[in-house]
């Protein structure tokens, strides 16, 4: 895929869309108070199961012959392990990006009482 004159692998938009859901919670006025106040292995299971089911619709949906596109997965053998090589890339960059960011002042309020 080629996004502004640029080639974009699979990987890097597997890692981009894992990295925008935690800052999404993480930095979302409202939604980033309410996520500070789960348990950090709450937050991490959480993360994993919205990527893993991110993975799951793709590939059944491509299945299911319902998406077909460049994201499409092919509904083979490979394609499921290529599945899989991008949930282990989208769960790395998530939480990478999670231990990362800076915490709002809302967030760390939440975080002291």
């Amino acid at each position: 895929m080629t996004i502004f004159g640029m080639q974009i692998s699979s990987e890097i938009l597997t890692a981009v869309a894992a990295i925008l859901l935690s800052l999404v919670l993480n930095y979302v006025p409202g939604l980033n108070v309410k996520w500070a106040a789960l348990a950090k292995e709450a937050k991490q299971l959480v993360m994993l199961l919205l990527i893993t089911i991110v993975a799951a619709e793709s590939l059944g949906l491509s299945c299911a012959g319902l998406f077909q596109s460049y994201f499409s997965i092919p509904c083979t053998q490979a394609g499921a392990e290529f599945l899989v090589v991008q949930w282990i890339i989208a769960a790395v960059a998530n939480q990478t990006i999670y231990k990362l960011s800076p915490q709002l002042k809302s967030v760390r309020m939440v975080w002291n009482k």
